[in-house]
This record gives C-alpha cells, structure tokens and sequence, in this order.
C-alpha cells in the first residue's frame, strides 16, 4: 500500500463517526462506519482517496471480529484454511436441518435436508419445511476449496426447503464431469434420497472454479432450471457458442485478491470499468441479449474470498447478502416455476430496496463475540452475535466501484424489471422491458 493512502486511511479512521446501528454490537473493534452510505466521490480527490481507503478496511472487519472468539478453530485438509465452528453440521444435525454424510461414486458429499415437523428437535416455526418433494440445489467449491467452506449456504437452503447436495472435488475446482456424475445420482433409481428429491425442480450454484462449471452446465444441462455464480474465475468467461436459456444470478467482488491467510486489498486510484470486474460483467451481457432472466450482484468492500467464509473472509455483510440473493434467485426460479405466490414473493426480495429478515432468520455464522452472553449461558458458543442487515439498505451493501444491474421477469406478466444501476434507482418494470 502507498504512503498516500496510509496517510489517507489514518485520516479516515480518525475522522469518520461512530459505527451505526447495523455494526454496532458488544465490543465491536471496528472504527469504521462500514455499514451507512459510502457516498460518492470523484476520481482523483481528496474524498475518492478516503472513501477508497476506507473501503478496503471495511473489506477486512470480520478478520478483527474473529480475534475476539474463543471457539476452537475447526481442523481443515493440509494447506485448506479451516471451516467456520459455528456452522459446524454435527452440532445442528436434528435440530436445525437433517445432515448426512455419503458418498457419491468416489466423490466424498454431504446431504443437507429440510427440518420437517417431527423430524428435528424444537426446530422453530419459522425454519420448518413443508413435506417433500423438495428443490434440489447441486453446490460446488471453487479451487484450493472443499465442499466445509460452503456450510453458509448449504445449510440456510436446507432451513428454506431445498435438498442440498455439495460434494467434494479435494482441493481443485470440480469439473463438469464430476457435477454430471451428480446428477445422474440423484436421477438414479437407487439414489436413497429418490422420494424426497423433486427433479423437476434442481439448481446448481458454484464459487471460482465452480461457478465457470455451474454457469456453462446449467446452460447446457436440461435437467438444471436455475444457476447462482459466486464470483466466477476471472479466466472462466462462458464460451461464445453456448447457447442461453437458463436464469442466472452473478455475484462479484469489489477485490479478487486471493493471498492466505488474509487478503490485503489493493487501491483504486482511478475509477474501473463499472461493467466489471474484469470481464465478469460479461456474463450478465451474455443473458440480457438471449432475452433470460439475470442480475449481477457487486458487492461492496467484498473479497473473491468472502464467498468461501472462514479466516479467509474479511467482510461482514458479504456472507448474509450472498445468502439472501441466492435464496430469493432460487425461490424464484425453482420454487415459483409452477407458483405464481412463491414467484411474486421471491421476485420482492430481488427486486426490493431493503432487506427482510430471510438471510438473518438463517444466520448463525460467526459475527461478533459478547463474553457476557457466553458466561451467562455457560457456553462458549453462546457468546457468538451473528451479523444482520433486515431493515437495511440494499443500496448501502452495493459496490460503488462496479454497477449492480438486473433483468428480471415480473411474475405473471411479460414485462421486465430493469436498471442499470441498482445503487442509483430500483429494479423496476421500466421501458427496458
């Protein structure tokens, strides 16, 4: 980092007020107002500079909100940061969501169940499922990954009422081999799972290397009817001969750094292509033009890793609002391809200006740490204050360096929700329709 922005970032750390409401909990270490407006800023000023300073701190918050937890760091492969303890499934297995661990060929998985009444133990009402057949989401890790790092979503789907499975490609990106040889899986007569899988009804999400694979074969797969891309390789763009017809939601990152055990932000010193980052706007482009459903997501003061939480992810807010786009994309295109309500509903929280409680409800990853709590409950684990954004403003979680943009279908109708801009004006049913 240059002496201009050191001097730059101590002025901002000492000048900006006090955190606001949605950062503040028991000993929060944070100096930084992370959470309100970024404002705007025009390259090469004083203010530009702050503000840029400012957002690569707030990139790497949560690693000051970890130093404060006492829970045993979790056991990862060699050379694989570890997993989030708080997400651990053996702990919520029966009462948060049914969880088992199988094999799928030489493919080592893991099974994520909705909670059911009478199925887990005082599961509250708002996590309960209803009966099955249940969508089915097929999760893939990115590179240098495994299947643990993606406990923040496979679980919180679970809660919502899909069948999740994640598998594990050791270390590397999965292949479209290997994805493949899942779904032939689930589409097996023997697949023990066969009763509660609705295979009408299966997306497919994926991190990195995963999400080049998910986005392609969800392109070309008929049995996948929905995709998530959780900030896809850059080097990954989708081949100019593949044919389009599957929704996509595209998650990116303000930073792609990569470096372990954390990740040092670089600088902005002049305004980026805000199609970007790099070429990964181009997947938007790709599905607007073919007449499909898509958004593309960025993701203020958000890392490449914040997509895989653990010591890796620096960044408060990344985790829950990836939780609460993938789920409405979801909602929308699995659980209202045949319901008009789910779809309408679902399209509310893409298309809204503030965010409900979906992704909170299903929180439980590590935030910030009260000992209080954690004496009072004679409970190490009890100690942990999972972030929350309900109430808040989407505007507010979204990258001022790259445009947030959408173009959705309204539900029962044939007009589009449109923007270019989503931190500037709404997804709304405009003349881009």
């Amino acid at each position: 980092m240059s002496k201009r922005w050191l001097a730059v970032l101590t002025l901002t750390v000492c000048t900006l007020p006090p955190a606001g409401s949605l950062s503040a909990a028991p000993l929060d270490p944070s100096p930084l107002d992370c959470a309100g407006p970024a404002g705007d800023a025009e390259p090469g000023t004083l203010e530009w500079y702050a503000r840029d300073a400012a957002n690569m701190l707030c990139a790497q918050e949560r690693h000051l909100d970890q130093a404060m937890h006492p829970v045993p760091i979790l056991t990862a492969p060699p050379s694989l940061p570890p997993a989030d303890a708080y997400r651990d499934p053996t702990r919520h297995d029966g009462v948060r969501f049914r969880f088992d661990a199988v094999s799928i060929g030489e493919l080592a998985a893991e099974i994520y169940r909705p909670c059911t009444p009478g199925t887990c133990v005082g599961i509250p009402d708002e996590l309960a499922a209803a009966e099955p057949p249940y969508p089915v989401v097929v999760s893939l890790h990115g590179g240098a990954s495994y299947k643990e790092l993606h406990w923040w979503s496979s679980q919180p789907l679970a809660e919502a009422g899909y069948l999740v499975v994640a598998f594990d490609a050791e270390g590397r990106a999965p292949t479209a081999e290997e994805a493949d040889a899942v779904l032939d899986w689930l589409f097996a007569p023997d697949n023990p799972y066969a009763g509660e899988a609705d295979l009408d009804r299966i997306g497919i999400a994926g991190h990195s290397g995963g999400g080049v694979v998910a986005s392609r074969l969800g392109q070309v797969d008929e049995r996948l009817s929905a995709i998530v891309s959780w900030d896809r390789a850059q080097s990954g763009s989708m081949p100019d001969d593949l044919a389009i017809r599957t929704p996509a939601l595209f998650l990116v990152a303000d930073y792609n750094c990569q470096e372990v055990p954390i990740c040092q932000p670089e600088p902005h010193a002049s305004a980026p292509d805000p199609h970007g980052p790099g070429n990964k706007g181009d997947d938007f482009e790709r599905l607007r033009a073919a007449g499909v459903d898509t958004m593309h997501i960025a993701l203020r003061a958000a890392l490449h890793l914040d997509f895989v939480p653990s010591e890796l992810s620096g960044n408060r807010w990344a985790e829950l609002v990836t939780v609460y786009y993938t789920l409405a994309w979801f909602d929308r295109y699995l659980k209202g391809a045949e319901d008009l309500g789910a779809a309408a509903a679902a399209f509310a929280r893409l298309t809204g200006t503030m965010f409900d409680a979906s992704a909170d409800r299903r929180n439980i990853s590590q935030g910030l740490y009260d000992p209080a709590a954690a004496v009072t409950a004679g409970d190490v684990y009890a100690g942990n204050v999972p972030y929350r954004i309900e109430g808040t403003s989407v505007a507010d979680r979204l990258s001022f360096y790259y445009r947030s943009r959408c173009h959705v279908t309204v539900p029962g109708s044939p007009a589009h929700a449109v923007t270019e801009d989503m931190r500037a004006e709404p997804c709304a049913e405009g003349e881009g329709g």
